[in-house]
């Protein structure tokens, strides 16, 4: 195979993934993922790195406390195996969640390897990180959130503008990820996967 058949292949590679990475943000849109979260969504889902749910973070005022505002950071979940159903369960709905569970239970260890990686050429910004965490003690629920340090709440050291301020860099972080993940997922060298459905 001479230099030019590589470079044809690469952009035949190269025209597949990004067919595949549009498609994959048309249907973001279409099933209605927040707009501060579809980046994100898509990067992970082009990695094969399947989500369940997510968040574009938002500063909201809450229904309890009136005239109180709070902030929602941005966050990802992902679920190893069919929404509630345990993989464990003595059904045929169970062992296809058990069956689903091994296949994506690898992600596990992928998402803090590619947090890690991602930091290795960043510093993290005006004190946000990203953070990979199972739920609730659940073996099957994990969530990735942009965190910083500070209140989430309005008090005498953050205002509503601080609040807003913590949610761009959150979510400027997740951007940030997100375009590591778009870059490395268009990398020539990586194959179109779609194992974990």
């Amino acid at each position: 195979m001479n230099d030019y058949s590589l470079e044809v292949k690469e952009e035949e590679l190269l025209k597949e993934k990004r067919t595949l990475w549009d498609t994959l943000v048309k249907r973001g849109e279409e099933i209605g993922v927040e707009d501060g979260a579809r980046e994100i969504v898509v990067a992970l889902n082009a990695n094969n790195l399947p989500t369940a749910w997510s968040c574009g973070g938002h500063v909201d005022t809450s229904i309890e406390q009136t005239d109180d505002y709070w902030q929602r950071n941005p966050w990802v979940y992902f679920e190893l195996c069919e929404h509630h159903t345990y993989p464990s369960e003595d059904s045929e709905e169970g062992r296809a969640s058990a069956a689903l569970f091994e296949v994506r239970k690898g992600m596990t260890t992928e998402v803090p390897e590619l947090i890690e990686e991602f930091y290795k050429t960043r510093t993290p910004q005006n004190g946000v990180r990203l953070m990979f965490s199972k739920v609730g003690g659940l073996d099957y629920l994990y969530r990735l959130d942009a965190v910083s340090d500070g209140p989430d709440i309005i008090t005498e050291d953050c205002d509503l503008s601080c609040l807003n301020q913590k949610l761009f860099y959150q979510q400027e972080e997740m951007r940030a990820f997100a375009k590591f993940l778009e870059d490395r997922y268009l990398s020539p060298s990586r194959p179109i996967s779609h194992e974990r459905g």
